[in-house]
């Protein structure tokens, strides 16, 4: 099995989910706001909760553990 190839692609999946938290804070506030601002994008995001963020650093966590046990098995070869 190619762990540094899964561990790559878990790290793309990782980083997806991190920015997509706020990409869907973004679509939440929709294009018929007058204003934007900080407060507004602030409470838009916390209303998409932490779910993504949790996602996100398990998958980032298992793949950099794919790419450590890719890089002691490659040393150890």
């Amino acid at each position: 099995m190619k762990y540094d190839y899964i561990g790559v692609e878990l790290l793309k999946i990782a980083a997806f989910l991190y920015v997509a938290r706020f990409i869907a804070a973004a679509i939440y506030m929709g294009p018929g706001t007058k204003s934007w601002s900080e407060a507004l994008f602030s409470n838009a995001y916390r209303y998409i909760g932490n779910e993504l963020t949790v996602t996100a650093s398990i998958t980032g966590l298992v793949g950099l553990i794919s790419l450590i046990v890719a890089a002691s098995k490659n040393s150890k070869a």
